[in-house]
């Protein structure tokens, strides 16, 4: 009985120090820190060399939505592989929704977060939107359908004579 009451007092400690934690606040899918704009400059100035698309994902770490379709993309072997052969990949963390994190990108290239992230959005080499989210965009739970997200990736990628050797 001494061993129970000991083994309880323990596991309300334990539970009781979860509950309190601190939540995960590092780098994850999503870089809160990183200076966005001049992520998706560097992505644009080595698409328009490369011939590639730049693909950017709109997201947030506190969105499972978001992290769980990162993981499909470098997971799933069909979509890693068009990524690989025809995108400049470019992650950008929106934040809470009142946060107004990376709002300026966020309005340059039409990303439609007030409907949910992630958010995909294509450019061309020359910064060109190839896809407007306010009128086509994924689900936010596309990541269970990896072959809506495969079918995505290939609509938009450039033509095969586009890419550089």
């Amino acid at each position: 009985m001494k061993y129970c009451s000991v083994f309880t007092l323990l596991l309300l400690v334990l539970i009781s120090a979860c509950a309190t934690a601190p939540q995960y606040d590092g780098p994850g899918a999503f870089d809160k820190t990183a200076d966005a704009k001049a992520q998706v400059s560097r992505s644009l100035s080595s698409a328009k060399k490369s011939g590639k698309h730049v693909l950017l994902i709109y997201g947030a770490n506190w969105c499972s939505d978001s992290t769980r379709t990162v993981a499909l993309l470098q997971s799933d072997p069909e979509i890693s592989r068009i990524l690989r052969d025809s995108y400049l990949v470019t992650r950008i963390d929106v934040g809470p929704s009142d946060s107004g994190r990376n709002a300026d990108l966020v309005a340059r290239y039409h990303a439609t977060i007030n409907k949910g992230i992630p958010v995909f959005v294509v450019l061309d080499g020359s910064g060109r939107l190839l896809n407007d989210t306010r009128q086509t965009r994924l689900r936010d739970s596309d990541h269970k359908r990896p072959e809506r997200i495969a079918d995505f990736l290939k609509q938009h990628a450039p033509t095969f004579e586009t890419l550089s050797p």
